[in-house]
């Protein structure tokens, strides 16, 4: 980019600006969905971080390498989502319990999807239960499990990730 580019940017030139946005979108969306494998959020963070260099365009200073510096944020933003949720490691789950929980047609699914689930967590052993079950209904960070059951944090992950491993087998029949 070039510096009279990055100064009317700056300025508020909508057009060049749009013209950057087309030139480099399509890229930056495969780019982020390398990291966050869902179409939706890669467009999403892309976006984001448009909106972010246009809210912030007088501050930045794109004279260095504006497409490293694209790409940084997009990498950046697409790390920030993953970490933001890192324990919806089991999403395909939890997008099940949301899509039907408040739908009144599917009252009887809701029992039995319920049922389902209290019976795969029922079935873990009782420390992965215990622990799965800090986490997920009391709020629990890693950290503060570990503290709790005088555990390290890297038990808890480990416990956590086989307690989603084997919730998603058995629940499998519902993600269709």
């Amino acid at each position: 980019m070039k510096s009279f580019e990055v100064e009317n940017i700056k300025k508020g030139n909508v057009v060049l600006y749009e013209q950057l946005f087309k030139h480099y979108y399509e890229h930056l969306v495969y780019f982020s969905y390398r990291y966050v494998k869902d179409e939706q959020i890669a467009e999403d963070v892309v976006h984001d971080v448009f909106v972010n260099i246009w809210n912030n365009r007088n501050k930045l200073d794109f004279t260095l390498n504006f497409k490293s510096y694209l790409y940084s944020a997009v990498k950046n933003q697409s790390l920030k989502y993953i970490q933001r949720n890192k324990n919806f490691n089991d999403v395909d789950i939890e997008v099940i319990i949301v899509q039907k929980k408040d739908l009144p047609d599917n009252i009887a699914i809701n029992n039995e999807l319920e049922k389902a689930i209290s019976k795969a967590i029922s079935e873990l052993p009782e420390k992965r239960r215990e622990i799965f079950c800090m986490h997920r209904f009391d709020n629990l960070t890693y950290s503060e499990i570990a503290l709790t059951l005088d555990i390290s944090v890297k038990t808890v992950e480990t416990q956590m990730s086989r307690a989603l491993k084997y919730l998603r087998q058995q629940l499998k029949y519902l993600l269709k």
